[in-house]
């Protein structure tokens, strides 16, 4: 019985011993969360004499689930609007006049929705199979039917080409010193010393 024992023993680590030998061979990788922000502009013909800004757009990269989410103001009212996500090679221009419209994402399908009464737009799309690559540049365009209206870079929070450069910090202001308090003559001691000048002093009679 002990002979049989030892013989499943071994047989159970043998078969234990190459599983995990192969799960320290292949590590599983960690997804790092990519964050893209960016503000909407005109374009087109709104472009050339307006550079008010038309809300932001946010791109998330996670390991479970992809969102794309857009925040669009001061826009027509009551007006359905079309946004989708656009990719380009690094170094090319975006959201510029006469810039290539680039490559549409399907992860993200264009989707269309209608502004409120003031003008303004919230939505946000889910994706599983979204992953995005450092050698593309991204951005949003938003159109009224087939005419494009505005558009947002999206780049990493600092990024140069965004606007976002850290402020320099502002050197702390010295506290103001306190001023030294005057001393206070102590308790009599003012009398006393009115009263050593009174003594010095002669009277002078006044003669009739």
């Amino acid at each position: 019985m002990k002979k049989i024992s030892a013989v499943l023993l071994l047989l159970s680590l043998a078969l234990v011993l190459p599983s995990a030998a192969t799960a320290k061979k292949h590590p599983a990788k960690h997804h790092k969360t990519t964050v893209l922000k960016g503000s909407f502009k005109a374009v087109g013909a709104d472009g050339a004499y307006t550079f008010k800004k038309f809300g932001k757009a946010q791109l998330v990269d996670n390991r479970k689930r992809d969102k794309l989410s857009v925040h669009l103001r001061k826009l027509a009212p009551k007006t359905l609007y079309t946004f989708a996500l656009y990719s380009v090679a690094k170094g090319t221009p975006r959201c510029r006049e006469g810039a290539t419209g680039g490559t549409q994402e399907t992860a993200f399908p264009p989707k269309s929705k209608k502004t409120n009464k003031r003008g303004n737009l919230n939505a946000k799309q889910k994706s599983k199979t979204f992953k995005t690559d450092r050698k593309k540049r991204y951005f949003v365009l938003v159109s009224d039917g087939d005419q494009v209206v505005a558009c947002a870079k999206l780049d990493r929070k600092g990024h140069r080409g965004h606007g976002g450069k850290a402020k320099p910090k502002h050197d702390k202001k010295p506290k103001h010193e306190k001023k030294p308090k005057h001393a206070q003559p102590e308790r009599g001691q003012g009398r006393e010393k009115h009263a050593a000048e009174g003594k010095g002093k002669e009277k002078v009679k006044v003669k009739p």
